[in-house]
């Protein structure tokens, strides 16, 4: 008797599902998953997964969220681990000279990309601060000016009006005497 083993076959809905990301994620996931070279069974347009392809998927959102990594980059990484761990299952070990030629450097490049962009994203962060921080001394500068100039006038009218108040009761002090 032959057993035959059926394979389940998983949607998109039920990827999202079992990763709690969106649909739209997984598709996306696809789209870069398939421009690296990984291939999806098809029924017609529509993607087919097994339950192996959800460890992918797990993978890439791991790498999105804890290191921050671009899609690009972490669909690489979690790429060579998968194509060395198949390599492995059928007997088929790349050389330590293979896997440095081809995957590491690969790897690596690709990390430097995404440190570069990130420290460009950072450089423009910091820019954008600074521009901030000396837009906001120069409005607290012409505030402070506009204060002091305030409070000098003010006291410029306190001292007139002190000054009046002083000649007045002068003069008054004097009219009295003047008349006698």
């Amino acid at each position: 008797m032959t057993h035959v083993v059926k394979t389940e076959y998983l949607k998109t809905k039920d990827v999202a599902d079992r990763v709690q990301i969106a649909q739209s994620t997984v598709r996306k996931y696809c789209q870069e998953l398939e421009k690296q070279g990984f291939v999806f069974k098809k029924d017609g347009d529509t993607r087919l997964f097994v339950s192996a392809d959800i460890e992918l998927f797990k993978g890439i959102d791991s790498m999105r969220k804890i290191e921050k990594a671009s899609l690009h980059h972490a669909v690489t990484v979690v790429l060579t681990h998968h194509r060395t761990a198949v390599a492995v299952e059928n007997g088929v070990v790349p050389t330590s000279n293979e896997l440095m030629s081809n995957d590491i450097p690969q790897v690596v490049a690709q990390i430097l990309k995404g440190m570069e962009e990130k420290i460009e994203a950072l450089t423009k962060k910091n820019d954008d601060l600074e521009k901030q921080i000396a837009q906001g001394f120069h409005q607290v500068q012409s505030q402070m000016t506009e204060f002091k100039e305030e409070v000098i006038q003010s006291r410029l009218i306190t001292h007139a009006k002190t000054e009046e108040h002083w000649l007045e009761r002068l003069v008054n002090w004097v009219k009295p005497k003047q008349k006698g």
